[in-house]
């Protein structure tokens, strides 16, 4: 029902011959070899114990044979053993508690094999995909990164800061998104936006499906004592495999669709040629994988969009994080006439379960994307935070050892470090002359006393 009334429907994706997508036609043998060479080393092995270094440098006829047994295992419905075990890495989150396992991300290690036909039906299925999936959605996209939507929430703030106008900022960050991800919903979303059945049925067929849980994949948790026993896993779109980014930006469709539909944004000023309505561009979904933020111009629409994704929590299985000051937050600023800053009034947000949403004042930061924003557009924090970054990249350069090395190899290193951290901070961030200048003459001390 939610699809139907607030996302657009697409026809089923065509084959690359124009008619009828079949798995047998789409996985050809030319497709797997280039398959085989795109394939990253140094990737840990699954079950199976088949490394990509292996499949790489193995004879043409070995890759044929490998082939040939896999299509034919396709053609059939039937799955090797190991493929439908799936050893689990708990990795360290940054800020969290190493000691609760569920606040540890969870990654699958796949077999290689395995991932040779996950990566054929993302190449003829899932790679064909277009505008089905909304331009809002800039997670794992070629060519885009985490620095574009950080670019538009900048020029929100900044325009808000100039124009003296007000501004709710809500942050939403969904709390292990992946692994909660509900097999059915998935699959029904995926059919809304056209992905071929057959691709769904072969994801279904090696992890799962919602209504079997009789053939549910086999996971194991890599622990410092050992492999723990083996445990059905009923939910979710293991991080690790292939398809996995693909799946979660169908289901998020739906929401930032949603949205989109029933919520305006942030005008954004200055843009086209007439002063009529439909001449002028908004700024109202900025997502980046599973972290949202929504710019809006007045309370109610903040609340208009909140209700939306309380309705949107409970019927995908999806979880809001709410951390304090680090997960889902409101925050925003009222400008005066003066162009003094003050706080908005507290919407007073809470979540299905009744926890409240926190509120920031618009001289609190919140780090998005990696950057730290304030709704009144004062950049101290972010400078601050930046300065501690360049400072770490100083104190390696301060261990450069010039006895071994040249000068020009000490600025390469130098270009590495410094130019690094500017190159991806301060697309979104600026610093004036002065504080560039500090950096510089602490680089500059360094290079005098290891050459001079």
């Amino acid at each position: 029902a939610w699809l139907a009334e607030l996302v657009p429907r697409f026809e089923e994706l065509s084959g690359t011959n124009g008619g009828k997508w079949q798995l047998q036609e789409e996985f050809t043998w030319p497709m797997f070899r280039a398959v085989v060479r795109a394939m990253r080393k140094g990737k840990a092995v699954g079950a199976s114990g088949l490394s990509s270094e292996l499949l790489k440098c193995a004879p043409e006829a070995i890759l044929r044979t490998l082939y040939d047994a896999i299509m034919q295992d396709l053609k059939s419905g039937h799955m090797s053993a190991d493929w439908r075990k799936v050893m689990i890495v708990l990795r360290e989150k940054p800020g969290n508690d190493p000691n609760l396992l569920n606040q540890r991300r969870d990654i699958a290690l796949l077999c290689q094999d395995m991932k040779l036909v996950m990566q054929m039906a993302r190449w003829s299925g899932y790679c064909r995909f277009g505008r089905r999936v909304l331009h809002d959605q800039v997670g794992w996209v070629a060519g885009l990164g985490a620095t574009d939507p950080g670019l538009s929430a900048t020029v929100a703030i900044q325009q808000a800061r100039a124009l003296r106008h007000d501004l709710y900022i809500l942050y939403i960050d969904l709390s292990t998104f992946f692994p909660s991800i509900d097999r059915g919903i998935l699959r029904a979303a995926e059919l809304w936006h056209g992905v071929p059945e057959e691709v769904i049925d072969l994801a279904a067929l090696i992890y799962g499906a919602a209504d079997d849980p009789e053939h549910l994949v086999q996971v194991q948790f890599d622990t410092a004592a050992g492999l723990s026993g083996a445990v059905p896993n009923p939910r979710g779109a293991l991080q690790g495999c292939v398809l996995s980014p693909d799946k979660a930006k169908v289901l998020l469709n739906s929401i930032v669709a949603a949205i989109n539909l029933s919520v305006r944004g942030v005008r954004l000023h200055g843009w086209g040629a007439g002063q009529r309505e439909e001449c002028w561009r908004h700024i109202t979904s900025l997502c980046y994988a599973a972290d949202w933020c929504g710019t809006f111009p007045n309370a109610a629409q903040v609340e208009a969009a909140w209700a939306i994704w309380r309705a949107w929590e409970p019927i995908t299985g999806s979880k809001l994080g709410v951390k304090k000051l680090a997960k889902t937050v409101l925050t925003g600023v009222k400008w005066s006439a003066e162009g003094v800053a003050s706080a908005p009034e507290d919407l007073k947000l809470t979540t299905v379960d009744g926890t409240a949403v926190p509120m920031l004042m618009p001289w609190e930061a919140y780090k998005h994307l990696g950057v730290w924003r304030r709704a009144d557009g004062g950049e101290d924090i972010a400078w601050k935070e930046l300065l501690k970054k360049y400072n770490v990249a100083l104190a390696r350069l301060r261990k450069f050892d010039c006895r071994r090395h040249t000068s020009d190899e000490f600025m390469l290193v130098s270009d590495a470090l410094l130019g690094g951290l500017s190159e991806y901070y301060l697309r979104t961030l600026f610093i004036s002359r002065r504080q560039a200048e500090v950096v510089e003459a602490r680089w500059r001390n360094i290079y005098n006393y290891k050459f001079r």
